[in-house]
């Protein structure tokens, strides 16, 4: 059977499925191409504030959102909401829709207080309108979960968790797919929170209900065994973290292909628990195989991109290649600074970084200059 093609995708695919399609073939830049031109067609035609155009405006504002262009994709969003609150309403549901999109781009962008009070703008109106354990509001509970526990506020961030947890048990069942990543977002802020043992109970609660239910191979379940190595890595047992890389690894490779931002999560992982049991080599040759991929099918300033430029040169920070370690780390902070803002907290991790690389060369000026200046802005 061939591919599906992009436009095929785009027409006839869910569009909660759609970005991680596109995504794992690579064609994003086909997607946005052919939603400018139905965004442009629509305007003409239909105008600018129809629902139809509206529901382009997002889709491309997804779009960009998922390549990196943040700032373009939050004024998308914008022009969305605002239109729609005038022409719908501040509690239809498409209204809602654009509120949440608004919220994940803040969200990425680092606008986290931003970010939280739309969550809990779209997280009240579906309460009212939809009801408590709509699926809808629970999706807003897991949402402003995520930010708060961004935000460090991990004890109100662990009670929605546990809401939403215990709604989809009592609606949903024990093993059902939506109920299972609530278990695991919850273990993952207990892994936060410092509560190991608890986020290790959770974690294989999910592996196992999940290679029950949907196979050892499906990528659910190949996100859980990431997810329990983590975790395994955190507690120190390396050995352990490190077979269930090499296993999701491997399943990844066979099923979503060497390329997929998947395969490329585990290789990252697999080469960051190389490095923390001392094989330098190793996780440099992994490291280096994640930046060339995520260069080739994410672009060289798409935020995973640069997360992976930042940990290659922190390993050749470790293996006393400090001139090459600087050039990296500066890469990633010219372009983070671009794309991000200079006070994201993603390009503030780069400044540490850098600093730390330059204090290694004895840079000691240069190593207090930046946090001077940045101290000042």
């Amino acid at each position: 059977m061939s591919a599906p093609s992009v436009r095929s995708i785009l027409t006839h695919w869910p569009q909660s499925t759609v970005w991680i399609c596109l995504s794992d073939m690579g064609q994003l830049k086909d997607a946005e191409a052919l939603y400018r031109r139905a965004l442009e067609a629509q305007e003409r035609t239909l105008g600018a504030e129809h629902p139809s155009t509206l529901l382009s405006v997002n889709n491309l504002a997804n779009c960009l959102k998922a390549r990196g262009q943040l700032k373009d994709a939050e004024a998308l969003h914008r022009r969305a909401l605002e239109a729609q609150e005038r022409t719908l309403g501040a509690e239809h549901p498409s209204t809602l829709n654009s509120v949440n999109n608004l919220a994940n781009c803040c969200s990425d962008m680092g606008q986290l207080k931003d970010a939280e009070a739309l969550y809990r703008r779209a997280l009240e109106a579906r309460e009212c309108t939809l009801g408590a354990e709509h699926p809808s509001t629970l999706n807003s509970v897991n949402n402003l979960a995520i930010c708060l526990k961004t935000r460090g506020q991990l004890k109100d961030a662990e009670a929605l968790y546990r809401r939403a947890l215990e709604a989809k048990e009592r609606t949903l069942g024990a093993e059902h797919p939506s109920t299972l990543a609530s278990v695991n977002n919850l273990a993952n802020c207990c892994s936060g929170m410092g509560q190991l043992k608890d986020a290790e109970a959770l974690y294989r609660r999910a592996l196992e209900a999940q290679e029950r239910t949907l196979g050892a191979e499906h990528p659910s379940t190949l996100a859980s065994v990431n997810n329990l190595a983590v975790c395994l890595t955190t507690t120190g047992q390396l050995k352990d973290a490190e077979a269930l890389y090499r296993r999701a690894l491997e399943a990844q490779e066979r099923t979503l292909g060497a390329e997929h931002p998947s395969t490329l999560g585990s290789v990252n992982n697999l080469a960051d628990c190389l490095k923390a049991r001392g094989q330098l080599k190793d996780a440099e040759v992994l490291y280096r195989r994640t930046l060339e991929a995520r260069e080739r099918t994410l672009g060289a300033e798409h935020y995973d991109t640069l997360a992976t430029v930042n940990n290659l040169a922190e390993c050749l920070t470790a293996m006393g290649q400090l001139k090459d370690a600087e050039a990296l780390h500066r890469r990633a902070l010219e372009a983070q600074e671009r794309t991000l803002g200079a006070d994201h907290p993603d390009t503030l991790a780069s400044v540490n970084r850098l600093a730390i690389c330059l204090k290694a060369k004895g840079n000691f000026c240069s190593c207090l200059n930046m946090f001077r200046c940045r101290r000042h802005q």
